[in-house]
């Protein structure tokens, strides 16, 4: 969905990366505290992307594709771009208890989820990440 954001590709969406934050928790974190989730181990309009709901199940997700800086599909391997778009969702809701932090693109991003975070006394650690963007 990023790369589409990046591409102008969104319909109705305008307002490019910039305003698009990270919010970061970990799997073991969220099974724990019995949230409902599944994973995929590729985008999951495909037909044949997996679905799971146990986290014994998550090396079936491909890490090396996943850590991948470049993913394109090539001739030796025509379904990285698939693979490389599995995703963790959770069901409905996500505490913010369960936020362990929150990544942004750039500075003035960071300072404007700070302030928001002031007004509502809520803490996380706040991170600029710019290569997690296109």
């Amino acid at each position: 969905m990023l790369y589409a954001i990046n591409k102008g590709r969104v319909d109705g969406y305008t307002k490019g990366q910039d305003e698009i934050i990270y919010l970061v928790s970990r799997t073991d974190v969220i099974h724990h505290r019995g949230l409902g989730y599944v994973f995929t181990d590729g985008h999951a309009i495909m037909k044949f992307t997996d679905f799971y709901n146990n986290l014994k199940d998550l090396d079936k997700v491909d890490w090396n594709v996943m850590h991948s800086q470049f993913w394109f599909e090539t001739e030796e391997d025509p379904d990285r771009e698939r693979r490389r778009q599995a995703e963790f969702l959770v069901y409905q809701f996500v505490p913010i208890d369960m936020i362990l932090g929150i990544g942004v693109k750039n500075d003035k991003m960071k300072q404007k989820v700070e302030e928001i975070m002031c007004q509502c006394h809520c803490h996380k650690p706040i991170a600029v990440r710019p290569h997690w963007y296109y």
